[in-house]
């Protein structure tokens, strides 16, 4: 199972009473039995004072949990990866400043030299 650097400095060192929102892709060998992974996922979550927050595309599940519940997660079987949820994609506000300042190719002009 992959785990994010953050995930695994979490797991190693919680900060007591703090929650973190995650990300778990579920494993492509699993994809048989993606209810029964649900399933642990839900129930392991919830032992550990968490939410299921939804169901993403790609066989993913955001969940909401505290710190000292991160270990029990990396136990399960069929989850591949855990991950925060910061490592989902670029949102349009991140975007914007990258493109702040460039011309489109029909505002420039063209000189012959």
């Amino acid at each position: 199972m992959y785990l994010s650097p953050v995930v695994r400095t979490l797991r190693d060192d919680p900060v007591p009473g703090e929650r973190v929102t995650l990300l778990l892709s579920l494993a492509d060998e699993h994809a048989d039995d993606t209810a029964a992974v649900e399933a642990d996922i839900e129930e392991t979550v919830s032992e550990a004072g968490g939410t299921v927050e939804e169901k993403l595309q790609f066989n993913t599940i955001a969940v909401t949990i505290p710190h000292e519940g991160i270990p029990a997660l990396c136990e399960l079987d069929g989850v591949a990866s855990i991950e925060t949820d910061e490592t989902i994609g670029i949102t349009p506000g991140d975007a914007g400043e990258d493109l702040d300042g460039l011309d489109s190719p029909g505002d420039t002009e063209r000189t012959e030299d």
